[in-house]
Formats: C-alpha cells, sequence, structure tokens
C-alpha cells in the first residue's frame, strides 16, 4: 500500500513540475524524485511517512545537443493545493478500489481504538 501511495504522489508531483515547464515554453522537461519510506517517528511510534527529493526544475535536451536545467519558479499557494487536491482524490480512489475506505467519517480509523487505545 505505501508504494502504491508513493506512486500517486510522485506522479502529481511530477506532473506538477511538467505543467510548470510547458507554461514557461520548456516542452518535454523530465525531472526526477528519490523518496525514502520512513515507518516510525523519533520517539519509535509508528507513523508511516515519505522523505522526499525532488530536483528543483526541470531538463530538457536540444537536439542534438547537452541537457540544459531550467529551474522552476517557487511554488504558490494553488499549486500545492492542486497537487495536494490531486493526491487526496487518487488515493481516496485507490482506497476505495482496495475496498479499504473507511465506512463513514465516524468510524475511528484504526479498529483497535475501541478495544485498546494506547495499542491503536
Amino acid at each position: 500500500m505505501c508504494r502504491a501511495v508513493l506512486g500517486v504522489y510522485a506522479r502529481a508531483l511530477l506532473a506538477c513540475y511538467a505543467r510548470t515547464a510547458r507554461s514557461h515554453g520548456i516542452r518535454g522537461g523530465q525531472t526526477g524524485t528519490v523518496t525514502a519510506i520512513r515507518r516510525f517517528g523519533s520517539s519509535l511510534q509508528l507513523n508511516v511517512h515519505f522523505h522526499t527529493l525532488v530536483l528543483d526544475g526541470v531538463f530538457s535536451e536540444a537536439r542534438p545537443g547537452p541537457l540544459t536545467f531550467h529551474p522552476a519558479p517557487q511554488p504558490s499557494d494553488d499549486d500545492v493545493a492542486h497537487v495536494l487536491a490531486t493526491v487526496r482524490a487518487r488515493v481516496g480512489r485507490l482506497l476505495a478500489r482496495r475496498h479499504l475506505e473507511p465506512a463513514d467519517d465516524t468510524a475511528p480509523a484504526d479498529p483497535l481504538a475501541d478495544v485498546s487505545p494506547v495499542l491503536a
């Protein structure tokens, strides 16, 4: 599941960089990411999260010629909100396809929450 969610997140992030590059006239720009999946927080509590490094721009290639790096402008609040909304919607669909979505908003996300809140 971690790998599937990471794929959703990475594709949305890379698409944002590609979209920004196209809007600045850069066709075929490519960027990249490296992600470490962390499973624990600093107190050794279960806390699955991603640490991601992203190139802050895109590379393009002149035909024929060397690669050229084009720095990306600072993302706006709207850019961040768009990526977040995309990831949220796609992860929701992923959970639904795998029959893992919560039944409703009032049910605890962790079934252990009622039986043993400390373990939850």
